[in-house]
């Protein structure tokens, strides 16, 4: 006879679907219940098809959660890298919002992404596995200027210069 020992899936945020200057923008108008729907790309390293279930995380900002994700379950064929479409709704305080919006301009804002879920191949029982993003740098999108918000730099002038690169 022959064992199998299934191995977890390899995830990774697409983060260029993010639109961070929405998310911001939301903020800033005072909706700090925003939410947006991201994607994350998992790869199926078995010989088998799997499921991925029960998937909930959260997203952090210096150890604080600031917003919950879930994805719904899924089926990943085998040898294969399936996207599954996240939905990210934020629920962060005044003053956490206000600190994000600050470091967002800044340029100097982090964030880490933890997920829990349920993985199982054929027959055998579901692992749940924990997975965590590390911490990432959020930049501002293309085209996107300080003085929208009024942020100065340290010489206490608006700073016009936009970052053309997108990190998460």
């Amino acid at each position: 006879s022959t064992a199998y020992a299934p191995r977890p899936p390899i995830l990774n945020i697409c983060s260029n679907s993010v639109d961070w200057s929405y998310v911001m923008n939301s903020f800033a108008d005072g909706s700090i219940g925003s939410s947006f729907t991201t994607l994350f790309s998992i790869y199926n390293p078995n010989r088998y098809d799997a499921s991925l279930l029960g998937t909930y995380g959260s997203i952090q900002h210096k150890g604080h959660e600031i917003a919950s994700l879930y994805i719904h379950d899924i089926t990943i064929t085998s040898h294969a890298i399936t996207d599954a479409e996240a939905v990210v709704s934020f629920k962060a305080s005044t003053w956490e919002t206000f600190g994000i919006l600050m470091e967002y301009y800044k340029g100097t804002l982090t964030m880490a992404i933890h997920v829990e879920f349920g993985f199982k191949v054929q027959n055998l029982n579901t692992l749940r596995i924990n997975w965590t993003s590390g911490e990432m740098n959020i930049q501002k999108s293309a085209g996107e200027y300080d003085d929208d918000v009024g942020v100065n730099d340290d010489n206490g002038e608006n700073d016009d210069e936009a970052q053309d690169t997108q990190t998460l």
